[in-house]
């Protein structure tokens, strides 16, 4: 099995940096000698020296004692071999710092990545609030169909539901895989996160309990994909945080309580692996929740806006959001609307390394 190329290049970078911190440790052990032999040597030289001078020093008298042989002293290297080992020493870093700059860049990976709230079937089912819309089930023959217009390698789905995952898979097919979809139990299957297998395989997945409508805890997806290709690990988490109506009451305190908790996910992701992070979903809220984001964890926004400081927000604010640690890079940016849903899709490159 061939070796990822982020493993090879992860392995090549530690082992010469090792060796520069090594190489680098000598060259300070040698300079520290090279003071200390010249300190030694003005001193001897010098007029107020308290050493005596070979002309000075007691020789033994045969008769006081006996025969004893003088231990020879110990040469210290003189200045000029002391400087050619350090020029050795230097050479060799000089070496190994040409060495790391012709090692292999780390891996550049670009994908493209959607965040889409498809409308519950439930919602346009008899008695539900959308009832101009098509079936769920129905309308997913075009929701894939956008996600494959628009070359969507992961994207996080909201208000995704039982019948709407069977139909995804049906359509679908095997080019996409689906976390957690009905694994844990209908609750969980209403946020999920799909990726394309050509692409991305699954390293781990899991999930968080976010408080949703009246603070009832339901579980939202986090997994970590590996891009088959170059290696990349990216973590990607999928939300949906619950909005305020008459029916439902004002979910003002869960919002927060479930962005607050989304944030934490960011840090502690980032922190335990060092991995990228990016968090999609339907917040329900416009620049409160980018401000809360943006400001409580190292991210960015893939619509623009400013991070951190000062809260600017993107021009185009919506409620479905993009956001990425700052090891990612966000382009082409987009939101088109569907006959498919209440919601636009969300779209937008995203590059990491190089």
């Amino acid at each position: 099995m061939t070796e990822p190329v982020s493993a090879r290049w992860a392995r090549w970078r530690t082992a010469l940096t090792m060796l520069t911190l090594t190489l680098v440790g000598l060259v300070g052990i040698g300079t520290s000698f090279v003071v200390a032999d010249s300190g030694a040597d003005s001193t001897a030289s010098s007029a107020d020296s308290p050493l005596p001078s070979p002309t000075e020093e007691p020789v033994a008298s045969p008769e006081a004692s006996p025969t004893v042989k003088k231990a020879k002293p110990r040469r210290l290297p003189t200045k000029a071999k002391q400087e050619k080992q350090q020029e050795k020493q230097l050479s060799l870093v000089d070496e190994v710092q040409d060495l790391l700059s012709a090692a292999p860049i780390a891996p550049t990976t670009t994908f493209r990545i959607a965040s889409f709230n498809v409308l519950g079937s439930s919602h346009t089912a008899r008695g539900g609030n959308k009832p101009g819309y098509a079936s769920g089930p129905a309308r997913m023959v075009g929701a894939v169909g956008m996600l494959r217009a628009h070359n969507v390698d992961v994207v996080g789905l909201q208000e995704y539901e039982p019948s709407q995952h069977v139909a995804f898979q049906r359509i679908a097919g095997d080019g996409y895989a689906v976390y957690p979809g009905l694994q844990i139990g209908t609750k969980g299957v209403r946020n999920s996160i799909a990726w394309r297998t050509d692409t991305w395989k699954l390293v781990t997945a899991r999930t968080i309990l976010i408080p949703y409508f009246r603070g009832n805890r339901v579980p939202m997806p986090y997994v970590l994909l590996e891009h088959s290709e170059t290696g990349s690990q990216v973590w990607f988490i999928n939300v949906h945080n619950p909005a305020s109506s008459a029916k439902r009451g004002n979910n003002e305190r869960w919002r927060d309580v479930g962005t607050a908790l989304q944030i934490g996910l960011i840090n502690r992701l980032r922190s335990a692996t060092q991995r990228p992070v990016i968090l999609t979903g339907d917040f329900n809220e416009r620049a409160e929740a980018f401000c809360k984001v943006t400001s409580g964890a190292p991210v960015r926004a893939a619509n623009g806006g400013t991070t951190g400081g000062r809260c600017v927000t993107p021009p185009d604010l919506r409620i479905d959001w993009i956001f990425g640690t700052e090891d990612i890079t966000f382009s082409d940016y987009a939101s088109r609307r569907s006959r498919f849903s209440d919601h636009p899709i969300v779209v937008s490159t995203a590059t990491v390394g190089g």
